[in-house]
């Protein structure tokens, strides 16, 4: 749930992925088109707190491909209802779901004025040379971005 948190992306896009995507040099995620709604591939900036993150859970991904692998075959995924089921642990379920996130980031990116082409960068291609949803993902995360650094309307 923190990674989808901290990315803004869709739960299906964390289910699914596999440590060959995560480029930490670059601090970059890139999803292949092939598991995106739209067909093109994401790139997905990575904050230092996913970096943290992704180091911490590497040792409990039993050496598979996947990020999450499910409990029975390291080949497949967790199950679709996993993230679910752990928000209806916390004491969210009727309130909250996974996706509920993304759909939170964006709103409050609109609240605060930012520019509809960093939000639409929620839901699209991130070019590499466009720092808009980079900074808006870093601010997200706690790294201490003044608001006014990032592109607004």
């Amino acid at each position: 749930l923190r990674l989808l948190i901290l990315t803004f992306v869709r739960p299906g896009e964390v289910r699914f992925a596999q440590w060959n995507e995560f480029d930490i040099d670059n601090k970059l995620w890139r999803i292949p088109g092939e598991r995106m709604k739209m067909g093109t591939e994401h790139l997905v900036p990575l904050s230092p707190q996913v970096i943290q993150l992704l180091t911490e859970l590497k040792p409990y991904s039993r050496h598979c491909d996947l990020l999450f692998p499910g409990e029975r075959s390291h080949l497949k995924p967790i199950s679709d209802n996993t993230m679910i089921y752990a928000m209806y642990r916390m004491g969210f379920k009727s309130r909250a779901t996974p996706h509920g996130f993304r759909t939170s980031a964006s709103s409050i990116l609109n609240e605060e004025g930012f520019t509809p082409d960093a939000i639409i960068g929620l839901n699209t291609v991130i070019p590499p040379h466009n720092k808009g949803p980079a900074l808006l993902i870093s601010m997200f995360s706690g790294n201490g971005i003044a608001h006014d650094q990032c592109p607004r309307t």
